[in-house]
């Protein structure tokens, strides 16, 4: 699948992507790769709500973010793994 680089309102664009926990295809999730400026707890239900639109035919279990900040920066987000952040449902 091509990454997609998507307009998230008027000054953020993301590099998403679709991909699969350790290649299992049981497994999706979307990708944010690059962002256009620092990530912003702001971002988040925008970020997810472009992620359901591009990748949503796939049924994705969470939206990946990368940011310079540490795990659990933003309220309500646990790390499930290390590096990374989510909450359930991770995606909604």
């Amino acid at each position: 699948m091509l990454n997609r680089w998507v307009p998230i309102g008027d000054d953020l664009h993301a590099l998403l992507s679709m991909r699969y926990e350790g290649g299992d295809p049981t497994k999706p999730f979307v990708d944010a790769t690059g962002l256009s400026r620092p990530l912003r707890a702001g971002d988040l239900p925008d970020l997810a709500a472009a992620a359901r639109e591009v990748f949503g035919l796939h049924q994705p279990r969470y939206l990946r973010l990368w940011s310079a900040e540490p795990v659990g920066w933003i309220p309500g987000f646990r790390s499930a793994v290390p590096g990374r952040a989510d909450r359930t449902p991770a995606a909604a």
